[in-house]
Formats: structure tokens, sequence, C-alpha cells
């Protein structure tokens, strides 16, 4: 079922707008691409889009049967938001909401939430998960060691760049997995944490990306609040 669209990729002076339920995938060798796929009452449509080396143009391609791939995804040049433009100007793709921005990490699929928050996911090999939580008051955000569940035990607490983390090892399902957490702060009064889940297996690429994320951050100014006579 078609949902809101809390989310959105912008880069090499474009920005892409997937209609949701979507997934964005990651091009390999091809950095400039993504590919759109949508989800909905007439099945699966999917979309290529890539930005010219020079930055002007792009092409929207269908990808397998798709027969309208304008109807995955709107491409339009700039940013989503004028306070932002400046992001859309970048060599990479970031992943922008109406709190914030990041990088796209590298081996990560972009799909949209059906409720808010999270405003996405990030879903890489063998389910690792990457998500971002609040923004949260500060003074009501549990410390490193209150993150963990009864399920879980602290291998590390350290930094990720200036951030605390802390890291947790648990068993599900016969495997050994771990969980994450990085405190980023928004300002002196809210914080967001970036979370992510995965395999032991995938340990090195979680911390990859859990760390692009959280030193990657551009928080987006907060609405001014109304005024009135």
């Amino acid at each position: 079922m078609a949902h809101h669209v809390f989310a959105w990729l912008s880069g090499y002076g474009w920005t892409v707008m997937p209609y949701a339920p979507y997934r964005l995938l990651q091009v390999p060798g091809e950095p400039r691409a993504v590919i759109a796929q949508y989800v909905g009452v007439w099945g699966r449509r999917r979309a290529k889009v890539s930005i010219s080396e020079n930055g002007e143009n792009f092409t929207r391609s269908r990808v397998g049967i798709t027969l309208f791939p304008k109807t995955v995804a709107d491409v339009f040049p700039g940013a989503a938001r004028p306070h932002i433009a400046g992001q859309a100007q970048s060599d990479h793709w970031r992943i922008d909401c109406e709190i914030f921005s990041i990088r796209w990490p590298e081996g990560f699929t972009l799909e949209s939430t059906a409720e808010f928050p999270p405003p996405f996911e990030l879903v890489g090999d063998e389910d690792a998960r990457l998500w971002i939580q609040g923004p949260v008051q500060q003074e009501i955000l549990p410390s490193l060691a209150e993150m963990k569940t009864e399920d879980q035990t602290i291998t590390a607490i350290s930094t990720c760049g200036e951030h605390p983390l802390v890291e947790m090892a648990y068993e599900f399902d016969g495997q050994q997995w771990l969980m994450i957490h990085v405190v980023v702060n928004r300002d002196p009064v809210y914080s967001v944490v970036v979370s992510g889940q995965a395999p032991q297996s995938q340990r090195e690429n979680l911390l990859r990306g859990v760390e692009l994320i959280a030193t990657s951050f551009v928080f987006h100014p907060l609405p001014s609040p109304n005024v009135t006579g």
C-alpha cells in the first residue's frame, strides 16, 4: 500500500524522490546511478536513474518488464529543500529527510518505512540493518550502559569520531549477533541515536556504515514557530 515518503536521495546536483513503498539500490561500478523499486497493486516496477558526468542532465530507464519508469521515481535538479541546496551539489549521494541529511553507506539498500520514526531503514547482507532514532531530549536519553537488553552483553564502549558508541553481543537463532548504538548530539538539548544490528560476520561492514552515518550528519534548521497576533 502506498504511503508517505519520509526520505529521498540528493546528490550530483539532483534529487531522486521515489514513490513509496520503495527500495533504492546502489549500482556497483556506477556511483552516479541508482535503481529505484516500487511495489504496488500492479506488481513491482523498477527504474534506473543515472546522472551525467557533467551533472547537467539525467536518464531514467526501465529495468526488467517495467513499462513506465516515470511512475517509479521523480527526478528534479537541485535539492528538495532550499536550505540544503548545497547538499545536492556533492560528489556522492545523501539521504535527506525533514530533520537531517546523511551519507548513504556503501552496501546498504535504502528502504522506506510506513510509519515515522524511523524515516527509513538501511538493509545490508545477511539482514544487517541500520536505522536512526530520535531526536530525543538528552535529559531522558539512557546512558550507553543502559541501552542493552537482558539478553545482550556489552563488549565495548568507545567513540565513533567524537560520538560515544556502545557495542553489544547477543545470540539469535543459534547465531552470534551484535548491536551498536552511537549517540550524535543535534544541539545542547536533543540527540539522535544511530543504531545497527547484524550477524558477527558482518561486523566490519556494520561498523563502517555506522561510522559514515554518524560522522556525516547535517541537521536541518527547525521550523520557525508560528507567531500569532
